[in-house]
């Protein structure tokens, strides 16, 4: 690799790692400047390489959700191949890495709080996602609809979220997991006996999955 793109990888990844470190310890309030001086450059480089905080925070959601993808996809003889199915047992890892954290916990909650959708931030990722769950149950539902059905589901959990945290909900992590990856099947009209089987199964089959050294932030 040239030199020049060696110190531009470096750069980027300084100010992603200096990012991930301001956010676990000051949450949302972390800015530009606050991330920059950390990282110990100007704050021009931190625009120039992620242009606002948002999109370096959307990064930080798709890199954690592509390394849970990598980590279920590495324990190959668990068989979590149907795309519900992963989807629920990844999102026991998603929320169990970040409740289970109070700095992490409270960043989600704050950027839940801040913004009015949570759905940029991920749609790149989920998006290819719920579109397999068209494929594998063979639904029919147009790119119209599609859409739609994304801006409803991110409102809810949205707002399940927000009411959880606000109420200080007594809530264990699978009962958060069968509360919110029942959303979209249920858009989707999936049969709820498939979707409740798959619920269940995903409760014993994380427990088979090593996630202790996966971090959200740090």
């Amino acid at each position: 690799m040239p030199l020049e793109n060696r110190k531009t990888n470096s750069t980027k990844e300084l100010i992603y790692l200096s990012a991930k470190r301001e956010f676990y310890e000051k949450g949302y309030k972390g800015t530009i400047k606050s991330i920059a001086e950390r990282a110990g450059i100007p704050p021009g480089l931190v625009t120039y390489y992620f242009k606002t905080k948002n999109n370096l925070i959307s990064e930080i959601y798709k890199d954690f959700y592509r390394k849970i993808g990598s980590l279920i996809d590495s324990y190959e003889y668990l068989n979590i191949t149907n795309s519900l199915y992963k989807q629920i047992v990844s999102s026991h890892i998603y929320y169990g890495t970040i409740l289970n954290d109070e700095n992490n916990r409270r960043f989600y909650m704050e950027v839940r709080a801040k913004r009015s959708s949570n759905y940029k931030l991920l749609h790149e990722v989920t998006d290819t996602i719920y579109w397999e769950y068209i494929k594998d149950f063979n639904l029919s539902i147009t790119k119209k609809e599609f859409d739609i059905l994304m801006i409803m589901q991110s409102a809810a959990r949205r707002d399940f979220f927000l009411y959880y945290y606000k109420n200080n909900l007594d809530m264990t992590i699978p009962e958060i997991v069968n509360t919110v990856e029942a959303i979209v099947p249920r858009l989707f009209k999936i049969n709820q006996d498939v979707v409740d089987r798959y619920l269940l199964q995903a409760q014993n089959v994380v427990k088979e999955i090593d996630y202790s050294n996966l971090k959200f932030l740090v």
